[in-house]
């Protein structure tokens, strides 16, 4: 009997590609389980992820994926080499030295003085009006039952009522302020301020998708990197962004926790890769943008990883078979200077920002950025979350945005925080409904569909059969030199 590959799984079948506008067909052997209408809606689904230049026999699984976990081959591991350095203008930039403009570093140390005398103010005043709420439930009880109740004895029903009035209190008390300069949470925030505002740092940020059904299988890999060297004279931010879809992975859809966004990528277009030319790929970016030379221009600048929960995708990396140098010596709290002989990259975490900031309520991604007003859309497409986890570090981190926005307003951000998460469990989310109803009435009318698509359109996808070629794809202009 041949070897079955994975024949039980209904969603194993080729994705519709461009030199074949039939999707994929196992042949009827002994070996095939029966097709049932499970498996031709699921046929029929896939066919909505095009993938351009697809070969015809690819495969793809859950065992297609496992299998190929074992036959990684990092190659670039351990030499950090890139194959970046290959082009001109990236060879280039190895040669811009971080030069300080002593007018913004002032510009940021005032900033930063500011604000830890204002938080110092802030919470001698916020425990002050906290104690005089306490002092105040202390009185009440006090008149009601002669004494304070003892909260530690859980089994007297005053101690449990009056622990529940002091918890409420807490609770509801704003301002909290939970970046003191007492404690690490504001050297924490000055740190990444500093980092940011003086554009001495170059910063990677990643976002990894894994398959609900088994959390060990990476199906997308998202990149943003924001690198101070392209960005010396420019007004418009620089970003280079990459969407990766892990092409063992390509027929496993998430649906049961969260949509499945693999093919609403909005920075340009997805690259389907196998998982070693994932590898490839990521490693060579680590090894270009994340890992200093020896010579001088290269230590003056600061390299830092960003994420939002940043620790369980790092794993997920190194899971796969990617290298993150200074893996077991990352600085993951800031807390030291980072003054070794080689610099380690910092690990800069969005929600640990935002939870020293303002709290854990609200912090998601999704609600982090609503909560600041920054435009997104197609969260949990791994290239979509890794840009806007970069962006919105750049905008906590923007002195003039916390300005004008008011960031450092903490009073204003937690009440606006809990608003919105007491929101969310009451309304409804809004969802473009016009869409589904203008198709509907389309179909009953014989009308093509075609003209009526959503106006959010999206670059699709291709396959590519190395990680160079794929680097190679993204980069706009590799044109003859024009000045």
């Amino acid at each position: 009997m041949p070897k079955r590959f994975n024949t039980k799984n209904p969603v194993n079948h080729q994705f519709r590609n461009s030199s074949n506008s039939q999707p994929f067909r196992p042949k009827k052997t002994s070996s095939n389980y029966p097709r049932n209408d499970y498996a031709r809606r699921m046929d029929k689904k896939h066919d909505l992820l095009h993938v351009r230049e697809l070969p015809k026999d690819m495969r793809h699984g859950v065992a297609m994926y496992k299998a190929s976990t074992t036959k990684i081959d990092n190659k670039l591991a351990k030499s950090h080499q890139s194959w970046i350095n290959r082009y001109e203008h990236f060879a280039n930039l190895n040669g811009i030295k971080y030069e300080p403009v002593n007018q913004i570093n002032k510009a940021v140390s005032n900033y930063l003085t500011q604000i830890k005398s204002y938080y110092s103010e802030l919470q001698e005043e916020s425990d002050e009006a906290l104690a005089v709420k306490v002092n105040a439930l202390e009185t009440d009880w006090i008149k009601k039952i002669g004494k304070i109740p003892d909260i530690k004895k859980t089994e007297e029903k005053d101690s449990i009522e009056y622990k529940k009035e002091l918890m409420k209190i807490k609770k509801t008390h704003s301002p909290i302020v939970y970046c003191s300069p007492k404690t690490g949470n504001f050297k924490y925030l000055s740190k990444c301020i500093d980092l940011l505002a003086t554009r001495s740092t170059i910063l990677f940020a990643f976002d990894i998708e894994a398959f609900e059904m088994d959390n060990n299988v990476v199906t997308e890999v998202g990149i943003s990197i924001f690198d101070p060297r392209e960005n010396v004279t420019g007004m418009v931010p620089i970003t280079r962004n990459f969407h990766i879809i892990v092409s063992e992975a390509l027929s496993l859809r998430n649906k049961k926790w969260v949509c499945d966004m693999k093919e609403c990528y909005l920075l340009g277009q997805s690259v389907v890769l196998s998982l070693n030319e994932t590898v490839e790929f990521v490693q060579s970016l680590i090894n270009y943008y994340m890992v200093e030379t020896s010579d001088a221009t290269s230590k003056s600048w600061n390299r830092a990883y960003v994420g939002h929960n940043i620790d369980g995708d790092i794993s997920w990396l190194q899971k796969i078979g990617v290298h993150i140098p200074f893996a077991n010596k990352l600085n993951r709290t800031l807390i030291d200077d980072n003054k070794q002989n080689v610099k380690i990259p910092y690990i800069l975490d969005t929600m640990k920002l935002y939870n020293y900031c303002y709290g854990s309520n609200g912090c998601s991604l999704g609600k982090i950025l609503r909560l600041f007003g920054l435009t997104h859309a197609f969260l949990h497409n791994a290239g979509n979350d890794a840009y806007y986890t970069l962006k919105l570090l750049m905008y906590m981190c923007d002195i003039n945005f916390r300005k004008m926005f008011g960031l450092d307003d903490l009073d204003k951000f937690q009440k606006k925080a809990q608003l919105l998460l007491d929101r969310s469990k009451t309304e409804p989310k809004i969802l473009p409904i016009s869409y589904s109803i203008t198709m509907k009435n389309a179909e009953k009318q014989n009308k093509p569909k075609k003209d009526l698509v959503p106006q959010t359109e999206f670059g699709g996808s291709k396959w590519f059969p190395s990680a160079n070629q794929a680097f190679e794809n993204t980069i706009e202009y590799t044109g003859k030199k024009l000045y």
